[in-house]
């Protein structure tokens, strides 16, 4: 399949130019922003303050049949005197996310430099930003609310409802991008995705994709059968990696004078299984204050880890479109049971090779 190379304004996602390469790949990951490397051959007419604009342009891998494969905000580029080329680094949608900070937009017209005064029991009203909803709401109220302090081309998701509440400290001075991905660290927390979309009239905007609570995002169930030559699909190793396993996790909140937020999760698979207890700890949530929440993460952690880990590599053809978070039933030998069950978790392509990698976990 043939690829081409755009490049799209950053702000409004108005079309800049079609770009010439020698080299193009995109990697997906669940929750993750993505990331896609090219390198660009200067046709004479490149200006880099317009089409190559880092955080101001948005590079987008188009198949022949206009379907965007992968898009992303552009982060670095280095330039080849000698080669004339542009090597360039991008990330996905919501890379533009980690240069923009959980603000209330109250406070772009309340701001005043000085001194604050943080009482947790009564917060100053312009300083906190609360949503409510599922946990799709809490992300779109973050897209939301981030937007008022200027466009992006990021279309929230539309409201569903829930029972979850959320109040981020606006002194934390997070990014939206960290507190999305705590949203999805959280335990029964949703899959997410911002999706490229492509207009008639080629604006390119990113689409909020978020599974209901506890649910995941499955565009697709593939089947393919790797007995057969000509299907072009192959399985890989399988690997075991233990570093995320975990029957205990323990975690620490926020400290105020000489009281510390502490929680826990402890889970039985792994050691009603035979393995000793496995304990993990994280300090990395500070600033959570809610008891609930960091029981949550903790919960996830033990949720994730508490059960033996492996993953599968498979090779399927590059023309397939799939979506990290898709499953797939993969037949390997000719018994009825010989039928691996997997979730798509990566995708990795590249230009110009007829396969794609494709990074899975049982399921």
């Amino acid at each position: 399949m043939a690829y081409y190379l755009h490049a799209f304004d950053g702000l409004t996602g108005a079309h800049v130019r079609r770009l010439d390469f020698s080299a193009l790949s995109w990697s997906e990951s669940i929750n993750e922003e993505g990331s896609i490397s090219t390198t660009i051959v200067d046709d004479g007419n490149i200006d880099p303050d317009v089409c190559l604009r880092a955080y101001g342009t948005i590079l987008a891998a188009i198949d022949e049949d206009n379907v965007v494969r992968h898009a992303g905000y552009i982060k670095q580029w280095t330039y080849n005197k000698g080669d004339g080329t542009y090597t360039v680094s991008a990330g996905g949608g919501s890379t533009i996310l980690a240069k923009r900070l959980v603000l209330n937009h109250a406070l772009a017209a309340a701001w005043k430099d000085g001194t604050v005064i943080i009482d947790h029991d009564h917060p100053p009203g312009n300083w906190v930003l609360t949503a409510n909803g599922s946990y799709s709401d809490l992300i779109r109220a973050l897209i939301v609310e981030t937007e008022k302090w200027g466009s992006l081309p990021i279309t929230p998701a539309t409201a569903t409802g829930g029972d979850k509440t959320r109040t981020w400290d606006s002194w934390d001075l997070a990014t939206v991008a960290d507190r999305i991905s705590d949203i999805g660290d959280l335990d029964a927390g949703p899959e997410w995705r911002f999706d490229p979309q492509l207009s008639d009239a080629w604006v390119l905007t990113f689409k909020q994709v978020t599974s209901a609570d506890g649910v995941e995002i499955i565009d697709n169930n593939w089947v393919w059968n790797a007995l057969v030559p000509s299907s072009g699909v192959v399985l890989g190793d399988e690997d075991a990696d233990g570093s995320d396993m975990a029957g205990a996790c323990y975690r620490t909140g926020g400290k105020d004078d000489d009281t510390l937020l502490i929680a826990h999760s402890i889970g039985t698979s792994l050691t009603s299984a035979g393995w000793p207890l496995l304990q993990v700890a994280d300090t990395s949530h500070s600033a959570v204050s809610v008891l609930a929440t960091l029981q949550a993460y903790a919960a996830a952690t033990v949720a994730a880890g508490d059960g033996a880990q492996g993953s599968v590599a498979l090779t399927v053809p590059e023309s397939s479109q799939v979506h990290v978070g898709d499953w797939a039933d993969v037949r390997y030998g000719d018994d009825e049971a010989d039928v691996l069950s997997l979730k798509v978790t990566d995708v990795k392509v590249t230009a110009g090779e007829k396969a794609q990698t494709l990074g899975c976990r049982m399921r």
